[in-house]
């Protein structure tokens, strides 16, 4: 909104100082996930994925690929380096930043929503983890903060 927006109002100046460093801060993007958001986000892709392996209705199925696609989404823009987004423009980075990644996920989350198929979901899940080191379940800790602890 500041980099496309109208400028009004009287100091234009600053205004234009302001849409300068948003503008380089969005061109820059986004700071890399630190170990421990990694970590979570991949616990999260996995746990959802080891849900879909086993047996389950249809509808617990359609749940889950629903709560998965934006984890997978998130992690396949950051994880590259790009701006994160959801709902709509969920697929309209993934086709910014490659073409052929927004086909697969279009096409896995399609299967799976209208015939109930897991495999490309399943399977784009694992691809995207790879490079992040894999699925994680074995060794996540993750410890509530201090003012969540009762003495």
């Amino acid at each position: 909104m500041i980099v496309e927006g109208k400028i009004i109002g009287r100091d234009h100046d600053r205004a234009e100082a302001l849409r300068a460093d948003v503008s380089a801060r969005l061109k820059g993007g986004p700071q890399p996930l630190s170990d421990i958001a990694l970590n979570a986000l991949r616990y999260e892709i996995t746990d959802a994925v080891d849900d879909l392996r086993g047996d389950r209705t249809a509808e617990e199925a359609l749940a889950i690929g629903a709560m998965l696609y934006p984890k997978l989404v998130e992690l396949a823009l950051l994880g590259r380096g790009h701006w994160n987004g959801a709902g709509k423009w969920a697929p309209r980075l993934l086709a910014k930043i490659d073409a052929d990644l927004a086909i697969q996920f279009d096409s896995a989350f399609r299967v799976l929503f209208a015939e109930g198929d897991r495999g490309s979901v399943i399977a784009l899940a694992e691809v995207e983890l790879a490079p992040h080191g894999g699925p994680l379940f074995d060794g996540d800790r993750r410890e509530a903060p201090a003012s969540w602890r009762v003495a």
